[in-house]
């Protein structure tokens, strides 16, 4: 467990760098600025906006796009916004630039997003510094210039944009753009995360858990980590329930060990769905085999291969205890229980124990025979139906021994293990294809003859003798 956590942490620590190096998904809209709100008419606006009023043009745009006042018309809006932002209007400027990014309302043309963002960032807009130092890392829009990238990065800093921190905080990190400087890229960090920068906040939990280029520090990574995961971080979620699940940097703790691995694994990360089904087999207050298979299958379905054979070994061993069950019943009271218990036993494990069952019918006790014949009936009714009559046969000839031995047939017998109480399925498809039933009828006769049972018939009799006739010694009706 503790090799695969810590791969997947410096995974996860990749993919912080990535979405920060790689990502231009915080290019979206920002507010229309209050000036745009204003309640000036319609006729006002449009004079002052044909007049050369760049705030007046931008703000008719505005009414366009939403329809305020005038007809919807998101050319007509277009074009008054984009002749506020030649005019130098800055929320024009930054309007367009996102709109053209993610291709909103207009044609997506990375050229002229880059373009808009860069008139803005000219006038120190630090949003826009931020986006532009982005795109000329990446050659997004531009041509591909580290150099200008970081600067720009940089005057974003300068502002104090902590997403631009975290941005130049990645590079120094990696040491590709620019020269690697571990001690620049964590004070940039830990700027960036007293900012509240929940992705700075979670890739210093990383950092100081795993204790990369610095030293490793439980107690940081805990406190980073926990400040991530309640802003709903993925990764710190992640990790913050492995710390408590092994007691680093905090108390052991695996309540809110599984509590933060659910929020994880409710978002779709593979890995804590698979520690969550760890945590759920282990022996404690917390075991539930149930929950461990439900995120065992999550993980399996997204390809984790650990999670894969956890499962299926889970699924073994589950299945092996219960076939053990069955092998050593030989009372009525403990064949109840366990027949209690297989319908709850997680589907996984099912389909062992009905094969087994079939491969050793003539060792197992008629209940059991019955509840192999329910499970076949959709699959193929006329074994079904056989399996069935079987186990009424062999219930019928254990009850006759029970009363030929003067020991009354169990109580439990009408309650749970009648084959018609057992397998009420098949028990009516019987009643309701007479033929179908006459035929199993008799290949059960034949088949009890080829394999008579191995087990004493004394398993339905009551375990006290029966001073005389009773009630109990009657038998039960076919």
């Amino acid at each position: 467990m503790k090799i695969r956590f810590l791969s997947t942490l410096i995974a996860l620590s990749l993919v912080i760098l990535s979405s920060q190096l790689y990502s231009n998904s915080a290019e979206k809209p920002l507010p229309v600025a209050s000036s745009a709100q204003s309640d000036e008419s319609i006729d006002a606006l449009t004079k002052a906006a044909k007049s050369g009023n760049a705030k007046a043009q931008f703000e008719l745009g505005i009414r366009y796009d939403a329809g305020r006042d005038v007809k919807q018309d998101e050319k007509e809006s277009i074009e008054w916004v984009t002749k506020a932002a030649n005019q130098g209007y800055l929320a024009a400027q930054m309007r367009l630039g996102s709109l053209y990014s993610r291709g909103e309302k207009l044609i997506q043309d990375q050229q002229k997003a880059s373009y808009w963002f860069e008139k803005a960032a000219e006038q120190g807009e630090y949003n826009a510094q931020y986006w532009v130092g982005l795109r000329y890392c990446q050659g997004q829009g531009v041509v591909k210039n580290p150099a200008k990238g970081i600067s720009w990065l940089q005057k974003a800093v300068d502002k104090g944009n902590p997403s631009a921190l975290t941005s130049l905080a990645s590079i120094y990190e990696i040491g590709i753009l620019a020269p690697k400087d571990m001690p620049k890229a964590l004070s940039l960090y830990e700027k960036a995360a007293e900012k509240g920068h929940v992705l700075a906040q979670s890739k210093l939990a990383i950092l100081y858990y795993l204790g990369e280029n610095t030293k490793k520090d439980y107690a940081k990574a805990f406190s980073w980590a926990t400040k991530a995961a309640e802003k709903d971080d993925i990764n710190a979620q992640y990790l913050l329930g492995m710390m408590y699940a092994q007691g680093q940097g905090t108390a052991k703790n695996d309540t809110l060990a599984i509590q933060w691995l659910e929020k994880a694994a409710i978002q779709g990360l593979a890995s804590a769905q698979g520690q969550l089904g760890t945590l759920y087999i282990a022996p404690g207050p917390a075991n539930d085999y149930k929950k461990a298979i439900y995120w065992y299958q999550k993980a399996v379905k997204q390809g984790d291969t650990v999670a894969k054979s956890q499962l299926e070994s889970l699924s073994k061993a589950m299945s092996d205890a219960y076939i053990s069950l069955i092998k050593n019943d030989n009372k009525v009271d403990t064949v109840s229980a366990t027949l209690k218990g297989i319908p709850d036993a997680p589907k996984i494990s099912q389909p062992a124990i009905i094969t087994w069952l079939e491969e050793n019918a003539s060792i197992v006790l008629p209940p059991y025979l019955a509840l192999l014949a329910e499970r076949k009936l959709e699959s193929t009714p006329q074994l079904a139906l056989e399996w069935y009559a079987i186990s009424k046969l062999r219930m019928d000839k254990d009850a006759a021994r029970c009363s030929g031995a003067k020991a009354p047939v169990n109580k439990a017998w009408d309650k749970d293990l009648k084959p018609e109480n057992i397998a009420p399925k098949v028990s009516k498809y019987f009643i309701e294809h007479p033929n179908e039933a006459a035929t199993a009828g008799k290949k059960a006769q034949e088949w009890n003859t080829a394999h008579p049972p191995s087990y004493s018939p004394d398993w339905l009799c009551s375990p006290t003798p029966n001073p005389g006739a009773s009630e109990e010694t009657v038998l039960p009706s076919a």
